[in-house]
């Protein structure tokens, strides 16, 4: 099933592959981040409806960790393949 969050990250690269303009560049990176805001807060919904508390605060730990993980290690694979001068 394809939520609202695939959907316009998906509309967000059509727009951002569509021309070389500023405005497509801006366009996608507000359609971006429109689209990561809808992932974020249903997930964290998603997360706070744990059965006990006790394992709701245990889930959102882990998946702001996983979060943080992800993001250094998206820069550090950045940061390698970039070119050196």
């Amino acid at each position: 099933m394809i939520t609202l969050k695939e959907t316009n990250v998906l509309f967000s690269a059509l727009v951002a592959v569509s021309g070389l303009e500023l405005l497509n560049f801006y366009a996608a990176l507000i359609l971006l981040g429109v689209g990561w805001n809808f992932g974020f807060v249903s997930g964290t919904h998603l997360l706070q409806s744990a059965p006990r508390t006790t394992y709701r605060y245990a889930r959102l730990l882990t998946a702001d960790c996983a979060s943080l993980v992800k993001a250094s290690i998206g820069s550090r694979l950045q940061r390698c393949s970039r070119p050196r001068d």
